[in-house]
């Protein structure tokens, strides 16, 4: 989904037939200041960790969606997160853990 909601793609307004709930980063790979289109509305978001990381954000959203859901109908969910593409920006609490490390680079990297 890169770039989904941009012009060329159709938009914030545009959801893919067959969802009956959807949510979807605007744009690419983006943990704070990023917009997302709610089942076509426009959701914009800021920098505050609490409520804006967007890894957390998506794991509640998920988490809330699978505690609604009951075993008398079946469901499909697809949860993409940004994690493993850069921009690398690790949520607040853990931005300092690894600061002295360096990931290993060898001829296969």
């Amino acid at each position: 989904l890169n770039q989904y909601g941009t012009k060329p793609a159709g938009g914030v307004s545009h959801v893919p037939p067959g969802w009956n709930n959807w949510i979807g980063l605007v744009g690419n790979s983006k943990y704070y200041h990023y917009d997302l289109s709610i089942n076509g509305e426009k959701e914009s978001h800021g920098n505050d960790y609490e409520k804006d990381y967007f890894t957390n954000y998506i794991n509640g959203k998920a988490q809330k969606f699978l505690s609604d859901q009951t075993s008398a109908k079946p469901f499909f969910m697809m949860l993409s997160t940004p994690a493993c593409h850069a921009p690398f920006t690790p949520a607040d609490p853990y931005v300092n853990n690894f600061a002295d490390l360096k990931a290993p680079r060898g001829g296969q990297l």
